[in-house]
């Protein structure tokens, strides 16, 4: 199955939350919480090295077995350190039987005026 597209915007210093509800081709909520894990990275670009936030489970991805199954939640202080325009990201299940890219877009960083 591709990956979802869906854009993010972040707010510098302010918390991230991003809930997903990931199904199966019968619109059925998968259950992630057990056998699975999770990552996603921010990049300047598909083919950048440089990596501009990566985060993981159960860290800053929650996996679920009931709606929504994926919760990411990043603190302020993280996203007060981020320092770019424009990235790209993409969001990815893996467990024994592989890794499934399930979701991919474009992230912009809403910078921040008060501090």
């Amino acid at each position: 199955m591709s990956a979802g597209r869906y854009d993010i915007d972040i707010e510098q210093g302010s918390t991230f939350a991003l809930s997903v509800a990931y199904q199966d081709t019968n619109n059925d909520i998968i259950d992630l919480s057990s056998g699975y894990t999770a990552a996603m990275q921010l990049r300047e670009s598909t083919g950048s090295a440089s990596i501009l936030m990566s985060l993981t489970s159960p860290a800053e991805i929650t996996l679920n077995s009931t709606s929504p199954n994926i919760e990411i939640l990043v603190g302020p202080t993280t996203t007060s350190a981020l320092d770019f325009d424009y990235a790209v990201y993409d969001l990815e299940l893996v467990q024994a039987s592989g890794t499934e890219k399930i979701l991919r877009g474009n992230v912009k960083l809403i910078r921040e005026v008060t501090k």
